[in-house]
């Protein structure tokens, strides 16, 4: 990935995403272009496109990210602060 990626997300569900994980999806870029970030496929659920978890870190906070993929485009799902295993794992 690289830094001229370029985002889209449902206006409603960054606004609940915003008031359940205090995250404006507009926030999350750095993430994605952090060297250390982590990617992974989301599994367990059968969906209609593949969603992907991406561990990155923005200053000092480390995000959990779920995305799929639009083409050239990545759509942001949810955002929040990376639950403690999820900070261990960004942290291998």
């Amino acid at each position: 990935m690289n830094a001229e990626i370029q985002f889209e997300w449902n206006k409603a569900n960054r606004r609940a995403n915003i008031a359940k994980h205090g995250f404006n999806f507009a926030e999350v870029g750095p993430a994605f272009v952090d060297p250390y970030r982590v990617v992974y496929p989301v599994d367990g659920r059968e969906l209609a496109e593949s969603r992907w978890v991406l561990l990155g870190q923005i200053e000092w906070r480390v995000l959990h990210v779920v995305f799929t993929m639009r083409e050239s485009r990545v759509r942001l799902i949810s955002a929040r602060i990376a639950h403690e295993k999820e900070r261990a794992i960004y942290g291998r």
